[in-house]
This record gives C-alpha cells, structure tokens and sequence, in this order.
C-alpha cells in the first residue's frame, strides 16, 4: 500500500473532487483526515470509509480552523505526514463586472489559504525533524482558461508559482511539493452542466469533443495519482505539475465535426 501508516488531511473532501481523492488515499493505507466547511458532511465521508478516517470541520479562509485540524490529527495519530490542499471555489462572472469583493473571495479561499496552511504543516515538519509531502489542487485554468474566470485562472495559475517557491526553499528540509490539474470531472458541477444545457444529448456530444478520452475524469482517477505523489514511490518527485485533463490540454482546438481527408 503506497500510503500505508501516513496521516493525510484532504481539505474540501465532504464531496466531489476531494471526497474521490480522500477515497483514493484511504484506500492506499492512509489515515485520512476529512476536513470541510460542515462536521456532519465529513461525519458521513468517514462512517463511509470506516476505521482510519477523522472528521474535522473546517473553513481553509481561517487561520485558526486550520490549526485545529493539525491539532485533531496530531492528537488522534501523533503526527501529520501529507496534505492535500483540494479545497477551493467556483466562480464566474465577466471581467467588467467582477468586483474587489469577487477578487478578495476568490483569492482568500484558493490561494491564500493554501499558501498559509502549508506553512503551518512546512514548520510542523522542519521542528520536528521529519519529512512532508504536498499535493496543491489547481486546473487545467493555469494552462488555458473561459470567459468570466479571471479571479479563478489567477488562483490556479498562482499554485503554480506558490509550488515552485516553496520547492526551492524547502527541498533541502525534506519537504516535496507537487501540483495536479484536473480538467472536466464528474462531480457536481459536471451534473450542473448538464442540468443547465437546453438539450442534453447536445451537451453530451459537445463535450466528449472536448475531451480526447470522450469523457469527464472520475475523482478517484485524480486521486490515485494524488496518491502516488504524495507516497514515498515519487520521492525525487518535486515541483512538478500534472495536467490530468483527458487529453484536453493537448488539443489545440475543438474538434471539426467531420473527418477530413489526408493532406500530402
């Protein structure tokens, strides 16, 4: 089991994304701290996943909710080894509209919270002499992004550079950190696309031509290399982003509706 006896606190994983990244982890041997905004939405993640799984509430935006789930797992299991930093939202509004208060939202939730909860866990793991391994969540957003996602691009592209500062300052302490960027999921915001589109099958087929493997990914696929990344197999691996996009970063354009013959 590659995460056999490490503590992981996955943020963001009462549902969705995290909770198959949380799934995934447990199912490779971790002890996994399930940390989200409501107690009885994690509760429920952990009588799923049963024995090596902790329950701990909490808004990534507070410095304090952050300590505390260090704290929780620390006093259940004696130490942390990994975090994933999955937690993060949405958001879409046109670049004209978006307002400071948009921007504060955005950023405060998917850049500064990361940036300062894996401070806290670097100096946990450089006092106690111990080595620690960092998952960020960013998007395929930091490769190409949508209208209306200004705020959001920035956050994800901001992970990016986050990863490589602390890659530079830390690896000399024993501290990997890796990024990983999804691309569709099926989660729920995959289901509100589709509830939203005026014809489904239309929406159905627009996007399996998006997506070269004709399909959103399953949150457990993103998890296993989360997985991998955080677990001792990937050791020299640091500073690394992988895009875990169904191919969609490497298509150029969407794909003609048509086959097109050879061209000599």
């Amino acid at each position: 089991m590659l995460l056999k006896e490490k503590v992981v606190i996955v943020t963001g994983s009462a549902n969705g994304l995290g909770k198959g990244i949380a799934r995934a982890c447990h199912a490779d041997g971790a002890k996994v701290v399930i940390a989200d905004l409501e107690q009885s939405a994690c509760q429920l993640v952990v009588d799923e996943l049963g024995s090596n799984a902790l329950a701990v509430a909490c808004d990534v935006c507070s410095d304090e909710a952050q300590q505390n789930v260090i704290d929780k797992a620390i006093e259940k299991w004696g130490r942390v080894d990994c975090i994933v930093n999955n937690a993060g939202i949405n958001f879409a509004k046109p670049f004209l509209e978006t307002t400071k208060q948009d921007w504060d939202k955005v950023l405060n939730t998917n850049l500064r919270a990361v940036f300062f909860f894996m401070q806290k866990l670097c100096k946990y793991w450089i006092d106690n002499q111990t080595k620690g391994s960092i998952v960020n969540i960013s998007s395929v957003h930091n490769q190409a992004t949508l209208p209306g996602a200004g705020p959001y691009a920035a956050t994800k592209n901001g992970l990016l550079g986050i990863m490589k500062c602390a890659v530079n300052e830390l690896s000399s302490k024993g501290i990997r950190v890796n990024t990983v960027s999804p691309g569709l999921c099926n989660t729920n915001i995959w289901q509100d696309i589709i509830e939203a589109a005026p014809n489904e099958k239309e929406c159905l087929d627009y996007w399996k031509q998006q997506i070269p493997i004709g399909r959103p990914s399953e949150p457990e696929e993103i998890g296993y290399t989360v997985s991998f990344l955080l677990s001792d197999r990937s050791s020299s691996t640091t500073g690394t982003n992988i895009y875990l996009d169904g191919g969609m970063t490497s298509q150029l354009i969407s794909q003609a509706p048509y086959d097109s013959e050879s061209i000599d």
